[in-house]
């Protein structure tokens, strides 16, 4: 695999949620090329799942080992974060207007079939943290806002547990 493939690769990384505490990972060793896909699952609450993904987004101090990740990263959180606006501005997340990535978007997500059903639609005001809109929902405009940044990497922690499996599709 050539160096421009590589979109991580882990060589005996360890982590930590701080300089000097103990780690929260040890020993990982993972390589993936970009365009591939990733699945971890973990019964366990507490197993690392979600730490593993701080650390793809270099949000836990690398304590020993090597990482290299390469371009732009876009995180779906269990419960997407919603700011105060209308679902276009949580989609555009302060990047400028472009219709036809909005489009692609909306498609991908599967976000432009629930924005038909919305008195404004795309206009429709989210109110603080989204509380109330469906977890589904959230989902799905947290999904378009990674798809609509161009993210190279999206990681998703279990935003689709809530979810039914033909949403999850």
């Amino acid at each position: 695999m050539s160096k421009s493939e590589i979109g991580v690769e882990l060589k005996d990384a360890s982590y930590s949620w701080h300089e000097g505490a103990e780690p929260v990972l040890e020993n990982i060793t993972m390589k993936m090329k970009q365009g591939q896909m990733l699945t971890v699952f973990g019964e366990e609450a507490g197993s690392g799942k979600t730490s593993l993904l701080y650390a793809l987004m270099q949000e836990l101090t690398l304590i020993s080992g090597s990482n290299e990740i390469s371009g732009s990263i876009g995180f779906i959180e269990r419960e997407p974060f919603m700011i105060s606006d209308t679902i276009l501005q949580n989609i555009l997340f302060g990047r400028p207007f472009n219709e036809s990535r909005l489009d692609e978007a909306a498609e991908a997500s599967g976000l432009h079939e629930d924005l038909k059903h919305l008195s404004k639609g795309i206009e429709t005001k989210v109110e603080t943290g989204g509380t109330h809109l469906s977890p589904e929902l959230k989902v799905r405009i947290g999904l378009a806002r990674a798809i609509y940044a161009h993210a190279d990497l999206i990681l998703i922690d279990d935003a689709f547990k809530d979810i039914g499996s033909e949403d999850a599709n």
